[in-house]
C-alpha cells in the first residue's frame, strides 16, 4: 500500500492504478473540448468561464500524508477511481504531499477538482491563490464551513450546527398534538443554544429541564415524551439516555434525540440505547449489510491487504461523487452542484449555496429502536 503513496506531485492515469484492467472506452460517449479559461482584458472584472466536459478528468488530492488516516482517505479515492476507470471515464490523478510542500496556484490551475488540504488553517491560506473560477473542497474538518461564505471553498463534511437544526426539525416532524417535547440542558450556558433557536424559530412549544437527573420528572404521565438535547459531554449525554432507559422500562413511551457522537461513548451500553429509542443526525454511518459495502470491503482488501476505516469510506464516497459531478456537468460544476444530490457507502452529500462556496448538508438519520434494530432515514 506504501509503494503507491510515494508517487507524489505526478499524474496518476487511472489504467496504471494497481488491479485494474486496460477498459475499452471507444464506446463512452464522446466528451466536449475543453475550452481554457480567459480573463477579458477590456473588462477585467468580468470572468469567461471554462464549459463544456472534459476529456480526462484531472483530479487532484492535497493532503499531509504523514497522518495515516489521510493516507487511507487516498487508498479509498484509489479504488473509487479505479472503479469509475473501469466504467469508461479517463482519470488523472495528482497527489501531493502538503507535509513537503504548499498549495500553489499552479496546482489548482491544473485541476477540475481540488480536494485538499485539511486544516482549517492550510484551507484559509490556499484560498489566498486560489484563481476565480475553481473551488477547494475540504474533506474532513467541519470548521471549515465558516470559510464558504466568502472563500471558493466547498465544505464537504457537515458542521454541528446543521446537525442540530436537522435533529431538530426530525423530532418536531414526528410530533402529535399529545406529544410533549423536553429539551434538557446541562446548565444555562449549554451547547443547545442552536436547537432553541431553531425551536423558536419553528414556533413550537417546549418545556426545558436542566440536569439529567431531572428528567424523570418532566416526563409526561401519559402520552409520549421526547427527549432533546446537544450536549456534546459524554457524561451528560450518557446520564440521559441511562435516565430515559430507566423511563422505557417503567412503559412509558419515550425517546431520545442527541448528537451522534453518543455512539463513539465508551461507557455507554448500546442496550441502553435501543431501550431509549435513540434518535441521531450524522454524517456518517455504515451499513454493513449493504452489497455495495461488501463489495468495497471485499476490494479493499484485495487491494490493500488492510482493512477500510471511515477515513477509507469518505475517500471513496468523494471521489466518486466529484467525478461523477464533473463528468455530468463539466467545468460548470461548481454553479450545479446544487442540483446533484447523492449518497455514498458512508456519507451523503446534499449542498446549498453559501456565498462563494458550497455547504453540505446532507445528514443520515440513524434510530436504536426498542426492537434491537437499526435503521437509517
Amino acid at each position: 500500500m506504501r509503494l503507491l503513496l510515494l508517487i507524489i506531485a505526478q499524474a496518476i492515469p487511472w489504467y496504471l492504478f494497481p488491479g485494474a484492467a486496460p477498459k475499452d472506452t471507444s464506446k463512452a460517449p464522446k466528451a466536449k473540448e475543453p475550452v481554457e479559461t480567459v480573463v477579458s482584458m477590456e473588462e477585467p472584472d468580468t470572468l469567461i468561464r471554462r464549459t463544456g466536459i472534459p476529456e480526462v478528468l484531472e483530479m487532484t488530492f492535497a493532503l499531509p500524508m504523514g497522518n495515516p488516516g489521510n493516507v487511507d482517505f487516498y487508498c479509498g479515492a484509489l479504488l473509487a477511481a479505479r472503479e469509475l476507470g473501469n466504467d469508461g471515464l479517463k482519470i488523472n490523478i495528482s497527489a501531493y504531499d502538503l507535509s513537503k510542500c504548499e498549495v500553489t496556484e499552479g496546482m489548482l490551475e491544473r485541476s477540475d477538482v481540488f480536494i485538499g488540504p485539511i486544516d482549517c488553517q492550510d484551507i484559509r491560506k490556499a484560498t489566498a491563490v486560489c484563481p476565480r473560477d475553481r473551488m477547494i473542497i475540504s474533506p474532513l474538518d467541519p470548521k471549515a464551513s465558516a470559510l464558504t461564505e466568502t472563500c471558493n471553498v466547498i465544505q464537504t463534511p457537515v458542521n454541528t450546527d446543521e446537525h442540530l437544526r436537522d435533529l431538530t426539525d426530525w423530532a418536531v416532524e414526528g410530533m402529535n398534538y399529545n406529544d410533549k417535547l423536553v429539551v434538557v440542558l446541562e446548565t444555562e450556558a449549554d451547547t443547545s443554544g442552536v436547537i432553541l433557536d431553531e425551536l423558536d424559530y419553528l414556533g413550537i412549544s417546549y418545556y426545558i429541564t436542566y440536569g439529567y437527573m431531572s428528567v424523570a420528572s418532566a416526563c409526561a404521565p401519559t402520552g409520549r415524551t421526547i427527549f432533546l438535547t446537544g450536549s456534546d459531554k459524554e457524561y451528560f449525554v450518557s446520564g440521559v439516555i441511562r435516565c430515559v432507559s430507566v423511563l422505557a422500562l417503567q412503559q412509558h413511551d419515550v425517546s431520545v434525540f442527541c448528537p451522534s457522537k453518543a455512539r463513539s461513548y465508551d461507557n455507554l451500553n448500546v442496550e441502553l440505547m435501543h431501550n431509549a429509542n435513540v434518535h441521531m443526525s450524522s454524517t456518517y454511518f455504515i451499513d454493513y449489510d449493504s452489497p455495495a459495502v461488501k463489495s468495497f470491503v471485499y476490494a479493499y482488501r484485495a487491494v490493500f491487504k488492510a482493512e477500510p476505516n471511515s477515513y477509507s469510506f469518505h475517500g471513496y464516497d468523494t471521489m466518486k461523487y466529484f467525478a461523477n459531478l464533473l463528468s455530468i456537468y463539466g467545468y460548470e460544476w461548481p454553479e450545479m452542484i446544487t442540483e446533484y444530490p447523492w449518497t455514498g457507502l458512508q456519507t451523503g452529500f446534499k449542498f446549498k449555496k453559501r456565498g462563494k462556496g458550497a455547504e453540505n448538508c446532507a445528514s443520515r438519520r440513524i434510530v436504536y429502536s426498542p426492537d434491537y434494530s437499526i435503521t437509517v432515514q
